[in-house]
């Protein structure tokens, strides 16, 4: 915004360089006041790109208006709300200001430097996962806590549920760039997602499962709840679940199959330790950063990948686990050599990008391989 010329720092009495190096050699950053400051103008730049967009159009988002008015008026009034003529204008500050509040002030800016989509499309995409998440309903479960649970364990929990959404948001740009509909992704995955969150222990692996329930008994004795805990425990698994219902899709075959199937090849590849290896790795440049979540997008695809190519070769559900260990033998070479690297990479004490990036380039071609054989078969 400083760039251009719509910021100014000594008018808003923000820091200068200088001053923001000496804080962040000190471990501190910017100040509430001044974060408040940045909110502002972040969000007065959002609403008016989506005003100039095409956003309010949908009618989905275009009845975001009844939310701005008391519920007796917009319930008497709704239609005559639909034609309000500063409806866009209403509409796109409303959006733009619940990102800000609950994604953060750089959740625009970082989608579009890592996807390259325009503000409208991540718009899109942040609505449909609040959507197939039900993420209002969770966080006002969650802001129910107040001084009822530790406020650092409250805010771990807001934490979590953001970055499901964030995380999410980014997959529907990466996958379904092309399906921006509310309404649509909605009917796709949401019933699906709901199933999973209500008994995941039923849908993971035995591993996954063991985990789930250690991280649930840890957040219920912090005094969480037991439906908020499992969804927080799990959020990773929900995150997974938009692949696996890509993969029930792809396949046809019913949900839990193939949730229980995809979660076995991670464990057959030790594809959760490799997820881990690249989550702990400590970007220093902005270029590591988009790494990072380069090689967290790949690994989700080629685990999809695998799953539904090894589906395609199963003639029934009695079948998978045969199936599971044919594919182990046929790709036996391939599998070895994925073990090896995973072994140099164990071997790290700091691994080094570029290993990751090769590892992927393995993972891949076990994934490619795997496709020709499922389209063949």
């Amino acid at each position: 915004y400083e760039a251009m010329g719509v910021l100014d720092r000594q008018l808003e009495f923000l820091p200068e360089d200088e001053q923001l190096n000496e804080r962040q050699l000190e471990g501190r950053g910017l100040t509430r006041p001044e974060l408040c400051i940045l909110a502002a103008y972040v969000k007065s730049d959002l609403k008016q790109t989506l005003n100039a967009s095409t956003l309010s159009i949908d009618p989905v988002v275009a009845d975001t208006i009844r939310s701005v008015f008391p519920p007796q008026l917009a319930k008497r009034f709704g239609q005559e709300l639909q034609q309000h003529q500063l409806r866009s204008e209403i509409v796109s500050t409303r959006i733009a200001n619940e990102m800000v509040n609950f994604m953060g002030i750089t959740f625009v800016e970082r989608l579009q430097q890592s996807t390259g989509a325009p503000v409208e499309s991540i718009a899109m995409a942040y609505l449909i996962a609040r959507e197939i998440y039900s993420f209002q309903d969770w966080w006002e479960k969650i802001e129910k806590l107040d001084y009822q649970i530790p406020a650092e364990v409250q805010m771990g929990v807001f934490g979590e549920l953001m970055r499901l959404v964030r995380r999410a948001t980014r997959w529907l740009l990466r996958n379904r760039r092309s399906e921006m509909n509310i309404h649509t992704n909605r009917e796709c995955f949401r019933d699906d997602i709901d199933r999973i969150a209500g008994n995941i222990p039923d849908y993971v692996g035995e591993q996954a499962a063991a985990e789930w329930r250690q991280r649930h008994a840890l957040l219920t004795e912090q005094g969480i709840p037991e439906d908020i805990a499992g969804v927080v425990a799990g959020s990773g698994y929900l995150y997974s679940a938009l692949g696996i219902v890509e993969a029930c899709e792809e396949t046809g075959r019913n949900l839990r199959e193939v949730a229980r199937f995809y979660y076995a090849v991670g464990e057959a590849l030790e594809l959760e330790w490799f997820a881990n290896a690249i989550s702990e790795l400590k970007p220093e440049t902005h270029w590591q950063a988009l790494a990072r979540e380069s090689f967290r997008e790949d690994l989700d695809w080629q685990q999809r990948a695998i799953t539904s190519g090894i589906l395609r070769c199963a003639s029934g559900a009695e079948d998978l686990d045969h199936c599971l260990a044919a594919w182990q033998q046929e790709h036996e070479g391939l599998i070895q050599r994925w073990h090896a690297v995973l072994a140099e990479l164990r071997a790290q004490p700091a691994p080094e990008y570029a290993m990751f990036s090769v590892a992927l380039r393995d993972l891949l071609d076990l994934a490619q391989s795997t496709i020709h054989v499922g389209i063949d078969g």
